[in-house]
């Protein structure tokens, strides 16, 4: 069985923080720094969480879109 922990025990990385930082810097230059970034990140793991919850075939779409993206890969392949 596959250890569902470990999304749980994620932290955020300097990289993470920096990636987000940098989108911050393109769409609101005013806001882009590391505790925005950080609150951002925050605001989309538990977006994500709370649609999985709410409305788990939305969810499933946008993986879906993510899978589309990935065409050629093993990704989602087991979708169905």
């Amino acid at each position: 069985m596959k250890d569902t922990r470990q999304h749980q025990d994620y932290e955020l990385s300097e990289e993470d923080i920096d990636k987000a930082i940098h989108i911050l810097s393109v769409y609101d230059p005013k806001n882009a720094t590391p505790e925005n970034a950080i609150d951002f990140l925050e605001y989309l793991r538990l977006g994500v969480h709370e649609l999985a919850h709410n409305n788990p075939d939305k969810l499933k779409e946008l993986y879906q879109s993510y899978v589309n993206q990935k065409k050629g890969s093993s990704i989602g392949q087991d979708i169905g």
